[in-house]
């Protein structure tokens, strides 16, 4: 079975205009435009493709982690507890 490749958007191209809102958030934006341009993808169990970035940004800009199974969130939740983050978690 042949899988096309999706063409990645032009993102960074919708992002231009906010370089001074991005280093307001102390982020560099040519290096933000960087990040959005490295697209990963992981197969599913379903067999269908997701495609995302890996963005490393600071931690503060974390407002909310969402997870699935019930399990995990308690993890995720003691992990912030110990972290001392103020972030919420919430389940999808």
């Amino acid at each position: 079975m042949v899988f096309s490749c999706i063409p990645v958007p032009c993102y960074n191209t919708l992002i231009e205009e906010y370089d001074e809102a991005i280093s307001e958030f102390g982020l560099n934006p040519t290096e933000l435009r960087t990040l959005v341009d490295n697209e990963c993808s992981r197969r599913r169990d379903d067999g269908s493709t997701v495609f995302y970035r890996e963005m490393r940004l600071p931690i503060h800009l974390l407002k909310s982690i969402y997870v699935r199974k019930e399990a995990t969130r308690e993890e995720v939740v003691r992990f912030i507890a110990e972290s001392e983050l103020n972030t919420s978690v919430r389940s999808i």
